[in-house]
């Protein structure tokens, strides 16, 4: 799923600094729409990975990993997070995918120990 160790922290690190954020995912969700949709009228984005790729910018990111399997039929994870939900409310990005779905990144994890959250 990681290209080496490096990766890996690089993602765990992003993924906990997203904390709170709104994040959608899709079926058919492709990667090079969501990079377009989180770059609109925002400039300076910090960009990361091989194997899994993200594109962040202050209050949005794209991200695509792959399924734990590894199994290369299998299209990648791709996800769109937001600091604000405003930006996906009613967009006609999201209208256009079948089946989205949000959740809040950190939320529903009840039997975490304390000192990780």
């Amino acid at each position: 799923m990681f290209a080496n160790f490096t990766e890996f922290v690089e993602m765990v690190a992003l993924w906990s600094t997203l904390r709170g954020w709104t994040v959608l995912e899709s079926f058919g969700l492709r990667y090079s729409d969501a990079v377009e949709f989180v770059a609109r009228g925002r400039a300076r984005p910090v960009t990361g990975g091989s194997l899994t790729e993200w594109v962040r910018f202050d209050d949005a990111v794209a991200l695509k990993e792959p399924f734990l399997t590894g199994d290369p039929a299998r299209p990648p994870r791709v996800h769109v997070a937001v600091a604000d939900a405003a930006l996906l409310a009613g967009s006609d990005f999201v209208g256009s995918l079948p089946y989205p779905i949000f959740s809040t990144i950190g939320q529903d994890f009840p039997d975490l120990p304390a000192r990780w959250v």
